[in-house]
């Protein structure tokens, strides 16, 4: 029974491997990754990670798909840079 749990865990990783969600657990590379595996997704924020590597490193984004999956980003802070 031991050895189909693990089975099924694994099947599990690999499926989000291969079809991310976006979520910070899952992340895609940039929103057109994302896109690409879901065709009928909707815009709103999710997460990339654009090096694929731990995913402690993760941005929120904006991903527009009405525009063949543009990845937008947000800026941390909200000030204005005078001259």
């Amino acid at each position: 029974m031991e050895i189909l749990k693990t089975l099924h865990y694994l099947s599990s990783l690999m499926q989000n491997i291969k079809n991310p969600l976006g979520t910070k657990e899952h992340p895609v590379r940039v929103c057109r990754d994302l896109l690409n595996c879901e065709s009928q997704l909707s815009n709103d924020k999710y997460w990339i990670d654009p090096n694929l590597g731990c995913s402690s490193d993760t941005i929120e984004v904006f991903c527009n798909f009405n525009t063949g999956g543009q990845t937008c980003l947000h800026p941390v802070t909200t000030s204005k840079v005078t001259r």
